[in-house]
């Protein structure tokens, strides 16, 4: 049987809002329910319900937006799932999401991109229609509809046009001593250090607990990572960017001589790198008020934090380690993804080894042709 109530989670109770939570259960007697703004709306909606189910066209009438609220649209935990509604009910509800799952089309999630999303940036628009995907894969997954017409949709700067350019060690040095030698920018050195000396995405390292580096077996355990919320708020979470983002990476001698300096002098402070003020680095503050600083004090170009972990890459390919190998200090989902990043500096790696081993056959030619 269905019903409708005076919806009373955190988010409506949050912004005052005054919706209605329908449930119902579906043929396979599993609950079901959704968001209406109004009584008559409920009303309206249940009758439907009763009838599509009575006549089997229950899955076809349903809209993606009130199929949403019957599947996570995002990875993560209630504040993860939480901000994706926020965006859903801002970006998406009023436009693409009054379509019934069974007729929306490839043209109409490109109009949503291009009329509702215009001027918004690449990765907004990928981050968006994650949502909207996540969504429909799931409407694939009960048979709802055959394809995902998301799957189909290119939005312009989605390939990488160049291979990153990475530091020289050279390079690396005289942009660390940028931040030694700054008043203001000292403070940050440390967390600078880290970046570039293992690999860790910004999020992770700005995350760190002393309770997570172990100074005596040169080891840092990635367990955790800072994430903001739709206010801008930071919030610590455990759900990594991958499976395999949970890891545990060395600390090289260079980087662990600064953190036990650090450690000696904030002995009681929780996190390992912080701000003037104690507090964990926000990094769109750090990004505007001190990286921004940094990179106009060196003639070469860096752009953002993130360059920091490509140079860590290219150091560490530079030694000869596998693609594996490195896929699992970075934290990659997998190989695939570490190929897609660097893949020309494989190849680049490949033309070596083969000049090599012209320089081994010259030898046994040369040998070969004397006898």
């Amino acid at each position: 049987m269905a019903s409708y109530k005076l919806c009373k989670c955190g988010y409506c109770v949050d912004k005052g809002l005054r919706r209605y939570n329908v449930r119902w259960r579906d043929k396979a007697g599993k609950q079901k329910f959704t968001h209406k703004d109004t009584a008559q709306e409920c009303k309206d909606f249940i009758l439907q319900i009763e009838k599509d189910l009575a006549t089997g066209q229950y899955n076809t009438n349903q809209t993606l937006n009130e199929y949403s609220y019957e599947v996570p649209i995002t990875k993560g935990n209630a504040t993860s799932q939480e901000n994706a509604r926020k965006v859903w009910d801002k970006h998406i509800k009023d436009s693409i999401g009054n379509i019934k799952l069974r007729d929306i089309s490839r043209k109409d999630i490109v109009d949503w991109l291009e009329l509702d999303l215009v001027g918004y940036t690449p990765s907004t628009k990928r981050k968006y229609i994650g949502y909207v995907e996540r969504t429909l894969d799931y409407a694939v997954a009960d048979k709802i509809i055959e394809v995902n017409p998301c799957k189909f949709v290119f939005i312009e700067g989605d390939k990488r046009e160049s291979e990153p350019t990475p530091l020289t060690p050279d390079q690396l040095f005289e942009f660390i001593e940028v931040w030694d030698n700054d008043s203001v920018l000292k403070e940050y050195s440390n967390f600078v250090t880290a970046l570039a000396f293992t690999g860790l995405r910004p999020s992770e390292c700005s995350a760190l607990t002393w309770d997570n580096v172990d100074l005596e077996k040169k080891e840092i355990k990635v367990r955790q990572c800072f994430r903001t919320n739709a206010n801008g708020s930071l919030y610590l979470s455990d759900e990594l960017k991958t499976p395999r983002a949970r890891r545990t990476i060395a600390i090289p001698d260079y980087l662990l001589a600064r953190l036990r300096f650090r450690k000696d002098t904030y002995p009681n402070d929780e996190f390992v790198f912080s701000s003037y003020l104690g507090k964990p680095i926000h990094l769109g503050n750090f990004r505007r008020r001190y990286w921004k600083k940094a990179i106009l004090q060196v003639p070469f170009d860096i752009n953002v934090p993130y360059d920091l972990r490509h140079t860590f890459s290219a150091l560490m390919h530079s030694t000869g380690i596998s693609v594996w190998e490195l896929s699992t200090m970075l934290g990659h989902a997998n190989p695939q993804t570490t190929i897609n990043w660097y893949g020309t500096w494989f190849e680049k790696a490949n033309h070596s080894a083969v000049d090599t081993l012209n320089d081994w056959s010259k030898q046994g030619i040369t040998k070969f042709k004397s006898s």
